[in-house]
């Protein structure tokens, strides 16, 4: 299983003393990392009828970035939707797609350092 939550916080904060602006630009880079996963769990939630393609995006609050489904609608039909989104459609695609978030992810860090002159 992959690892879901990442703890970047020293990263971040190490970046942010030498960069007021890095940490805006690392959550807009950390964002495009997680489109990958976004992509797969919408491919993967297609084959549930009734469920809002369109509603699976990559959020993020500074530097925190995650996927969801925003979808606010409950039918009734289904009361345990978003457990199995969850479990079928998101989880699934964290895990198929952890290599490219992964070199997305170091490919900003290592960019920031490089700017940074280590």
């Amino acid at each position: 299983m992959p690892e879901v939550v990442v703890h970047w916080r020293p990263v971040v904060k190490a970046f942010a003393a030498i960069d007021v602006d890095l940490k805006k630009r690392l959550g807009d880079d950390l964002k495009e990392a997680a489109a990958p996963v976004v992509e797969t769990a919408r491919q993967l939630v297609e084959r549930y009828p009734g469920a809002k393609v369109n509603t699976i995006t990559s959020r993020r609050l500074g530097p925190r970035v995650w996927v969801q489904q925003g979808a606010k609608k409950v039918t009734g039909r289904r009361p345990d939707f978003g457990a199995l989104q969850m479990t079928k459609v998101l989880m699934p695609a964290a895990t198929q797609r952890e290599e490219e978030v992964r070199r997305g992810v170091n490919s900003a860090l290592n960019r920031y350092a490089i700017e940074a002159g280590f």
